[in-house]
């Protein structure tokens, strides 16, 4: 009990309001919907990952895991390869690094990790990175018959670029999460409106959206001070 007092010492009022108001939205509409459980369980760890990470605690990579797995699920039954491939052979390793880069950089009295910004050169790089591997991606995808090769190969490359950015601790994972999680609204309400019972999934990536533009903000403040 101690320890879960001392992790929500330096949560704000608005902060715990609106993780305990995203938990409840979550669970009751996807109840009130007939979600799959694998389902509801993906969207809450997710939410639990995403709330754990923008206040830069390492445990939060634990959460992601098993969101992960539970995700990387669903796009597969889904037809949803490039998603899946993603989740799979690229979130999951990069979580498992994450908790071993995070733990190099925690300030010790709050054990919040010191975040950082990427550089010019850096932006550069990324962004010629970003461009050839969504064109690349858009092929492969279509070879493969992917449901939607468009939207997954956007999402799956700033993704990609998006998880690089969080295990490196820089700011600009928020812009990326944020274009990420407009992408995968779409995305995840075609797979919903197609029949599968996935409505929770679809919901958390609207609370992701909104998570996205308030963790970039607060870090801007962090990395201001």
């Amino acid at each position: 009990m101690n320890l879960i007092k001392k992790e929500f010492e330096n949560w704000g009022k608005f902060e715990l309001v609106f993780f305990i108001a995203s938990f409840l939205t979550v669970f009751i509409c996807s109840l009130l919907k007939g979600d799959e459980v694998i389902a509801l369980l993906a969207s809450l760890f997710g939410l639990v990952y995403t709330f754990s990470a923008g206040k830069g605690k390492i445990y939060c990579y634990f959460f992601g895991i098993i969101s992960t797995v539970l995700c990387g699920y669903i796009a597969l039954k889904t037809s949803l390869f490039g998603t899946s491939m993603l989740y799979f052979l690229y979130y999951l390793p990069m979580e498992i690094l994450g908790i071993t880069e995070w733990k190099k950089h925690l300030i010790k009295d709050t054990n919040e990790i010191i975040k950082t910004h990427l550089g010019k050169k850096g932006v550069l790089f990324l962004s010629l990175a970003w461009f050839l591997g969504t064109v690349g991606g858009y092929f492969l995808l279509s070879f493969m018959k992917d449901s939607s090769p468009v939207i997954d190969s956007l999402v799956v490359v700033t993704s990609i670029c998006a998880m690089f950015m969080t295990v490196k601790r820089c700011i600009e994972q928020w812009g990326l999460w944020t274009i990420v999680n407009i992408l995968s609204i779409y995305m995840w309400f075609e797979v919903y409106s197609s029949g599968e019972k996935t409505f929770s999934v679809f919901l958390i990536r609207i609370i992701y959206f909104l998570l996205g533009i308030y963790f970039f903000w607060k870090w801007k403040k962090s990395l201001e001070v």
